[in-house]
């Protein structure tokens, strides 16, 4: 509603915006127990797909997505797992001008093409647990609304690495448990949307007691 009759850049002339989605995949799990295989691809179609343009918002030709998804995740023994992934993702909005010449550009807003990542749990004893694990995400494009011009300017957003380490000990039973998060160990300056700042190297701990 707020694109057809909202207070900013409304237009009550939109088409409404169609979209198909299909996905396959294969899961394999051998006879050793915890081991995980599974591989999956997708595709995505959309039509008169609906977007903020110049003066306001308007309907686009088709856009046509797709990528595909990877992911191993494995118990080594009893007390060491690992998991790893890996994601691509692609698109494309297609248009034509007035002489039919094809103007197809990539337009997935924050979403990189590569993302892989990783992480590994180790069950040291009964009382303590920890566990890693790693993120990358690729590069990415975004707009930013200068508010001089009105208009939105495409923008790119650098690549990043998060490194994550986890810790706990419990003892009494279980009744106390220590915790120890820390999240982007490797003190990271990146930005998920432009112009906002995410969290660095940030560390949380405390002590819990149960009843």
């Amino acid at each position: 509603m707020n694109e057809l009759f909202g207070p900013f850049g409304a237009n009550p002339d939109l088409e409404p915006q169609y979209s198909r989605h299909t996905e396959a995949g294969v899961q394999y799990n051998p006879q050793k127990k915890g081991n995980t295989f599974r591989v999956t691809v997708f595709t995505r179609q959309i039509k008169n797909a609906i977007v903020y343009g110049n003066p306001g918002y308007i309907n686009l030709d088709q856009q046509s997505d797709h990528g595909l998804e990877l992911e191993v995740a494995s118990h080594l023994n009893k007390k060491i797992s690992f998991q790893a992934y890996y994601s691509y993702t692609t698109g494309a909005v297609h248009t034509r001008t007035f002489d039919n010449r094809d103007t197809s550009f990539n337009n997935l807003i924050r979403r990189p093409k590569n993302t892989f990542g990783g992480s590994m749990r180790f069950e040291i004893s009964k009382k303590m647990f920890t566990s890693i694990s790693l993120k990358s995400i690729g590069n990415r494009k975004d707009t930013f609304f200068d508010p001089n011009t009105f208009s939105s300017i495409p923008v790119n957003l650098s690549d990043y690495q998060l490194l994550n380490v986890y810790a706990s000990y419990q003892w009494a039973d279980g009744k106390w448990k220590w915790h120890l998060d820390t999240k982007n160990l490797l003190n990271q300056d990146y930005f998920e949307v432009y112009g906002y700042n995410a969290l660095r190297c940030n560390v949380n701990t405390g002590v819990r007691y149960k009843f």
